[in-house]
């Protein structure tokens, strides 16, 4: 008998011992619920969203035949503001309250993968909670590397290929939110270590992929080296009537060449600085590619982006993630408070 409950201890043991390994291995075991799937974004019980966009030449015009110029901020992955307790609609609130008029939110291929259910846990509350407060949605695929190779020190380690994950995302997503007015498509957050060659008819993709679904909402597509270079468009743009440019200007990026990184492109077709920012005051602690300040940076880089018409989405409005918009306890890092003055009238 003795013998027998010491083997079924050492099976209990085993068995905890395997569990704890593979939940140290998963880094996040909350229990998630499944939640109500609907085929489509429910419209009717949405009040206050901003109309549609649609492009005319270089600039985005809503369903009233006014310009509009997009400037808003960055949140962190909805499962990540799950994850710390911010997501819900307070926390869009808060983004609001800057004076933002568009929230860029990223989905990490990682956590969708992970999440049947992602769509209807958090993107469609975010949508509505952003659509409620007069905010337009960027819906960014946040992939950093090759979409074709899976090359990048950034790419996820999942058992799926980026481009078939990609074209996955944009199928359901697309489909999902294609009659909701205030939401805009980015295709894929920054192709690296991709040539122009491998990447423009993976962006044509993905962008055809969106049509195929219905909507017809601007879709955003980035460029070449991290986002930063969008001259590969100007003689060759993507097939696409409504189609718009993002670039990832940071210190790093020298303002001798913003013209022809996408200043020029400005000049034919919308383009947005979908990423941006500084970290002033922690100029030893953060990466060298954002090591810059108000003076030598954001205002010249703020100025030039009013000269042009081009909008902007700064990152990040967190408290973690670099360059971080906030403090722990709430306040203002002065980058934070750099973007609150640009943001508000």
């Amino acid at each position: 008998m003795k013998k027998r409950k010491g083997t079924i201890l050492i099976t209990v043991l085993l068995f905890l011992a395997a569990v704890g390994f593979v939940l140290s291995q998963l880094g996040d075991f909350r229990f998630k619920p499944p939640v109500r799937r609907d085929e489509q974004f429910d419209l009717q019980s949405l009040h206050g969203a901003p109309s549609a966009l649609h492009v005319e030449g270089n600039r985005l015009i809503n369903a009233e035949g006014q310009v509009v110029i997009l400037r808003g901020v960055m949140v962190q992955d909805p499962d990540e503001l799950d994850r710390r307790g911010y997501f819900h609609r307070e926390w869009f609130e808060q983004v609001q309250s800057l004076g933002a008029n568009v929230v860029r939110i990223p989905v990490h291929p990682e956590r969708w993968y992970r999440d049947a259910d992602y769509l209807w846990r958090y993107l469609r509350p975010a949508v509505r909670w952003a659509g409620e407060l007069g905010m337009y949605v960027i819906i960014d695929l946040h992939y950093i590397g090759n979409i074709s190779s899976g090359a990048g020190e950034h790419m996820p380690d999942i058992p799926v290929d980026a481009a078939t994950l990609s074209r996955d995302f944009w199928q359901l997503t697309a489909r999902y939110f294609k009659d909701t007015p205030h939401v805009l498509f980015e295709i894929f957050n920054e192709p690296a270590e991709i040539s122009e060659a491998a990447w423009r008819p993976a962006a044509q993709e993905l962008v055809d992929v969106i049509r195929a679904q219905g909507a017809v909402q601007p879709v955003i597509v980035s460029g070449l080296e991290w986002t930063s270079n969008l001259r590969m468009y100007l003689q060759q743009p993507i097939q696409d009537r409504n189609a718009v440019y993002a670039a990832h200007i940071y210190p790093q990026h020298s303002s001798r060449l913003w013209s022809v990184w996408f200043g020029d492109l400005a000049q034919q077709a919308p383009v947005i600085i979908s990423e941006w920012g500084f970290m002033d005051e922690n100029r030893l602690e953060g990466p060298d590619f954002l090591r810059g300040d108000a003076a030598t940076y954001g205002r010249p880089l703020l100025d030039y982006l009013e000269q042009n018409g081009i909008g902007w989405v700064a990152c990040w409005f967190d408290d973690a993630w670099l360059p971080p918009m906030r403090t722990a306890d709430g306040q203002m890092t002065v980058f934070g408070q750099f973007v609150v003055d640009h943001l508000r009238p």
